[in-house]
């Protein structure tokens, strides 16, 4: 409001070129929407330390139809989350407000880090006091605050820059660190006074950091409002937007009784095919050269999807039967089986609850299964049942995302299910170092590390990066890679 009250009383003319400015207007909302996603991935990070787990995409789309709360006095109803979210209130609520203090303090110390730019040993002793010292007594794996203060001087550090757009557009001169410390100065009076925008308090101050480092006051004003627009308003525009898609998603929404059974039809089509034949192919061999040979014997696949894996041990003389929880997945595993002339058994089941009598096979696998049970302890359930169901001296073979490289579980935890259907962001990731213990039998120290190009690469990029990823399997590096494979052999 008090930009609009600066363009009434200097009447401001046209004097920069529109065009101009208006370009500079798109790069910045970029910009702020790269601070959006930056800020989105923060929160999700917290509820996930906090015992939180929901669906990526729905996340994301509630995150987004949130930004109007910038509406509400000190952000209050981001809290509106719960709700949201379709999470319990009462249980739920204490986390909530933990996260959203968590958020806001992150915030705070960001910007008083940018604030201190000019002010090395304050600076310093803010990163080792509030981001190095927590980081280290907590431990890398459970310092959630530290990385939450550095995504949160990553994502505001966007909007200086946008500033520092507006400024090359005017030819105003005003160094990084100055502008820094005026985007924080500015930010930090806004949020103090509770304001919905920070409302007659952000653009004011801003205003008048500009005409103190010597900018003319209609260019000043022209950046202030330029960056208001592409910073706020877009933030509010893409909030209400979201809230729009929500509430029509809502609406329209068909309820399925598994996430396997809605993707069904669209299951193959999720990872490309380059991609999914290798690691079809590269899965197999591992289990085929830790068995000697699968003629003859009773193999089980749990979570055994539309019967890819089964029906290739099939085609090698294996009795195979494959048992899944969603009966569309087994419906496509018959069809499948019918066009290859190939024999195999189907069971809808939960792998926690095998049909089976004990010592049924002679093999047993699952393949990116484990990380859908929907917890830990229902993970060590299915691996008991797996070994009951297995004869003495049979072997079970487990494929798994591999968790120990940042990167990948960064992709895994926030990109990937995003951007595809299968995995819903809930997964409960399995460390291959800590495998849980099973009577019976035990884990064979060695895993099978493998395959270190992602699923978005090309064929083209991919076949080129073959050999790369080869060198890297056979490298001490190879605990960093995609997948792994883990042996339990029974007594």
């Amino acid at each position: 409001m008090a930009t609009f009250a600066w363009w009434r009383s200097d009447g401001v003319g046209a004097d920069l070129p529109f065009v101009r400015w208006f370009g500079t207007v798109l790069v910045s909302s970029c910009l702020t929407f790269a601070n959006i996603l930056v800020r989105w991935v923060k929160w999700r990070f917290l509820c996930r330390r906090n015992g939180i787990r929901m669906p990526a995409r729905k996340g994301l789309g509630v995150y987004l139809a949130t930004l109007p709360a910038i509406l509400t006095p000190f952000y209050i109803g981001e809290l509106m989350r719960i709700p949201m979210l379709g999470l319990p209130v009462r249980p739920t609520f204490h986390r909530l407000v933990r996260i959203f203090l968590l958020e806001r303090g992150a915030d705070a110390l960001a910007l008083v880090c940018l604030l201190s730019l000019g002010n090395l040993p304050v600076l310093a002793a803010l990163a080792i006091v509030c981001i190095a010292v927590p980081f280290f007594l907590r431990g890398g794996r459970r310092a959630g605050w530290s990385v939450a203060v550095l995504l949160s001087i990553l994502a505001w550090s966007l909007p200086v820059v946008s500033l520092a757009v507006f400024d090359a557009m005017v030819d105003g001169g005003i160094g990084i660190r100055d502008m820094a410390q005026l985007f924080s100065r500015s930010t930090l009076l806004g949020g103090l006074t509770g304001l919905p925008m920070g409302a007659g308090v952000t653009g004011s101050s801003l205003l008048g950091g500009f005409l103190d480092a010597g900018i003319a006051r209609p260019d000043a004003v022209w950046m202030t409002t330029g960056f208001r627009m592409a910073t706020t308003w877009f933030a509010l525009a893409v909030g209400l937007a979201a809230l729009i898609v929500l509430v029509a998603r809502l609406r329209s929404a068909t309820r399925s009784g598994n996430h396997f059974d809605a993707i069904a039809d669209q299951y193959v089509d999720e990872i490309p095919g380059h991609i999914r034949d290798h690691l079809l192919h590269r899965k197999i061999d591992a289990i085929l050269d830790g068995m000697g040979g699968v003629g003859g014997k009773d193999g089980l696949d749990v979570g055994c999807g539309q019967g890819a894996y089964a029906l290739q041990f099939a085609e090698k003389g294996a009795r195979m039967v494959g048992v899944d929880l969603s009966r569309n997945q087994l419906e496509w595993a018959r069809k499948n089986a019918g066009a290859a002339e190939l024999k195999a058994g189907w069971e809808q089941a939960s792998a926690d609850k095998l049909p089976f009598p004990d010592a049924r096979f002679d093999f047993v696998y699952c393949v990116n299964m484990l990380h859908h049970m929907e917890s830990e302890e229902a993970q060590l359930q299915a691996l008991r049942e797996m070994g009951r169901v297995l004869r003495s001296g049979g072997r079970i073979f487990v494929h798994e995302m591999n968790p120990f490289n940042p990167l990948f579980r960064f992709y895994m935890g926030y990109l990937f299910p995003v951007l595809n259907a299968i995995d819903e962001g809930t997964e409960w990731w399995i460390d291959p170092g800590r495998l849980p213990g099973i009577d019976g039998g035990k884990w064979k120290q060695e895993k099978h590390y493998f395959t270190f190009v992602p699923d978005f690469v090309p064929m083209g990029l991919w076949k080129l990066l073959r050999p790369l990823e080869a060198w890297l399997e056979r490298s001490r590096w190879n605990a960093y890679s995609a997948h792994y494979m883990a042996v339990w052999e029974k007594a």
